[in-house]
C-alpha cells in the first residue's frame, strides 16, 4: 500500500512559522490573536516543540503566509516607485 506524504505546502516547521510572523511584523500575542490560538501555541510552534497539526491551524497559517507575501510585494512595488 502506498501512503501519500503531506504536501510540503502544508508542512510548517519552527522557522517557517517564525518567518511568517516576522514578515507580518507581529508580536507573538498579535499573531496568536490573528490566528485565534494561544500565545503558548505560537511559542511552542516557534520553538519546534510542536507543529500545527490540524487543518484549521494549517489553513490559518497558509492564509497568514499569503497575507505576508502580499504585503511584502506591495512594499517592494512602493519602493520601486
Amino acid at each position: 500500500m502506498v501512503v501519500a506524504s503531506p504536501s510540503p505546502l502544508l508542512k510548517f516547521d519552527a522557522a517557517r512559522v517564525q518567518f511568517i510572523r516576522a514578515r507580518l511584523e507581529m508580536t507573538q500575542q498579535e499573531f496568536a490573536d490573528h490566528l485565534r490560538v494561544s500565545v503558548a501555541t505560537v511559542r511552542s510552534w516557534e520553538q519546534g516543540e510542536t507543529k500545527p497539526y490540524r487543518g484549521v491551524s494549517k489553513g490559518k497559517l497558509l492564509a497568514a503566509e499569503e497575507l505576508a507575501r502580499r504585503r511584502f510585494e506591495k512594499q517592494m512595488m512602493e519602493e520601486d516607485s
